[in-house]
Parts: structure tokens; sequence; C-alpha cells
């Protein structure tokens, strides 16, 4: 089972990968990586965080760099640009700002999310320097209440700033199960979902995939995937 982190802001790129080798993760996403980047056994992700201030300010956005990165990770804490991060398809991750931005997660937005795939990300850093834990922990009960009950994908990640916030995939799930996630989905949230992502994403990128459902085979065929 490959263990991903798919959000890790340590500058020092060797520093990032040699922790993350010690911690067991496979992939660790950054974005300073170069698409299809592999350092010392360790696989990186090409990951790039955006922050629009309006709604046309998203959509451009977007449109300038889906097909340049391998994740395209929306944060805000506004509940206009969090509802329509959740429904445009080309959005891979939508971060919550702690907690205003958890507290804005309702009903309609982890359904869209869910209906469109986009992953919710449970960020480890956003929670370890929230100035208000109480109310950001219970923002995020909250989130992943509503994750739970739309089957809205979940993703965990350290969002670590230096190598002291790394941790071993396991403890990022078992911190989320305590926040009342399911135990396989915690795990399934820095394993599964994450590497079904960075798969999909590639074989986009390099032209074996069409949209979601397709996926071109040898021949030039098209195949359900």
């Amino acid at each position: 089972m490959p263990y991903c982190d798919l959000r890790v802001e340590i500058k020092d790129k060797k520093k990032a990968v040699r922790f993350a080798k010690l911690l067991g993760i496979n992939y660790i996403g950054l974005e300073t990586a170069e698409i299809g980047e592999r350092v010392d056994e360790v696989e990186l992700v090409k990951i790039l965080v955006l922050r629009p201030r309006s709604d046309e300010e998203l959509r451009s956005m977007i449109r300038k760099v889906r097909n340049k990165v391998e994740v395209v990770i929306v944060e805000s804490d506004e509940y206009d640009l969090i509802r329509l991060a959740c429904s445009d398809t080309r959005v891979d991750l939508l971060s919550l700002v702690y907690p205003r931005g958890a507290e804005s997660f309702d009903h309609i937005c982890a359904r869209l999310a869910s209906e469109n795939n986009v992953a919710i990300e449970i960020n480890f850093s956003f929670m370890l320097n929230s100035k208000n834990r109480v109310r950001t922990f219970r923002a995020l009960r909250k989130v992943i209440m509503l994750c739970e009950k739309y089957k809205t994908p979940m993703i965990i990640v350290s969002g670590a700033r230096d190598e002291w916030e790394l941790r071993a995939p396991r403890d990022l799930a078992s911190i989320a199960s305590v926040l009342g996630m399911d135990v396989a989905r915690a795990i399934e949230g820095v394993s599964d979902i994450p590497f079904n992502l960075i798969k999909r994403n590639r074989e986009k990128l390099s032209g074996k995939r069409i949209g979601d459902a397709l996926k071109v085979v040898e021949g030039g065929d098209l195949n359900e995937a």
C-alpha cells in the first residue's frame, strides 16, 4: 500500500525527501517538484495551491494551470469560493482554511464535492498552528461528519512547514479518526485516495486518459476506466 502526503511545504526538497523516507511516505506533494520527479525512492508530486480572491479569478487560475501540474489545490475560507471549487471537476483538493473555512462548509458543498470528485483536505499543520484549537476541532468534526454522510473523498495531509511537522501516514490517520473519521476511510485518506488521484492525473497529463471515465489503451482504443 503506497502512502502519500499530498501537501508538504518544506522549502528544502532534499530534507523533505529524507524525512519522508524515514516516515514511510512514498509520495509527497511539493510546489517545487517537477512532474515525474523521483528522489531517493520517494515520488515527488507537482502540486499548486491556488488562493483566489474571486470566482472569476478562480476560474482563470484553474484554466491556466490545470495541464501544468499534477494536483490542483484550492485554498479558501470564503463560502462562495468553497462552493464553486466543490462544483468544478478540475479541482482535485479543497483546502478549508481553519476555522472559518471549515465552518462555512455545509451539506451543499459536501454533496457537490462528492458529485464532482473533489476531495476535502484535512490539514494537520492547520490544526497544529490554529490560534483557537477548540473552535477548529469543532468545525473539523462537522466537516468530517458531512463528508462521511455524502461519501465525499477526504485526503489527510501534514501541510508540514518544516521537518518536525511531518507525520507518519498512520499517525495522521489516527488524528483524523479521533476527530470522527471512520478508521478505514482515514487509512484510505493517506493511501488509496491520494494515490489514485495521482495516478489518474498522471494518465491525463500523459494523454493516456480522457476525462475520468475513459482511458486510452494500446492501439488508440478507448476503454472505460
